[in-house]
């Protein structure tokens, strides 16, 4: 992106200084100023609707205001990966802060973003 010209900032600082809901506000406060002020891009790893608050809070408040617009490209989740199963026959999701583990589905644990919360 660099050789092409392209100007980029990373959020990595902002998941290592603050707990999951305060960092999902941070960086809706942030992305909602950049955008205010010119065009934007907020890339995420995989598809922006599975596990991603903050897209879910950016879209919300653009509903809500017109201010800015917001387009959401679809990607590849993770899970389409890491999971060989069909989530048909049973298949459950579940954020590391929302753990209750059922034995009766396929589950998949997410958010484990750092060392850190994967102590939890």
């Amino acid at each position: 992106m660099t050789n092409e010209g392209m100007k980029f900032q990373s959020f990595d600082h902002v998941y290592e200084e603050n707990q999951a809901l305060m960092t999902s506000t941070k960086l809706l406060m942030q992305l909602i100023e950049a955008a205010q002020q010119d065009d934007i891009v907020y890339t995420v790893p995989g598809h922006p609707r599975v596990a991603e608050t903050t897209t879910v809070k950016l879209e919300a408040y653009a509903q809500q205001h017109d201010n800015i617009q917001v387009e959401i490209l679809g990607g590849k989740s993770f899970i389409d990966e890491a999971v060989k199963v069909d989530p048909n026959d049973g298949f459950t999701c579940l954020m590391l802060r929302h753990l209750l583990v059922s034995n009766c589905t396929h589950t998949l644990i997410t958010q484990v973003y750092s060392p850190m919360t994967a102590e939890i």
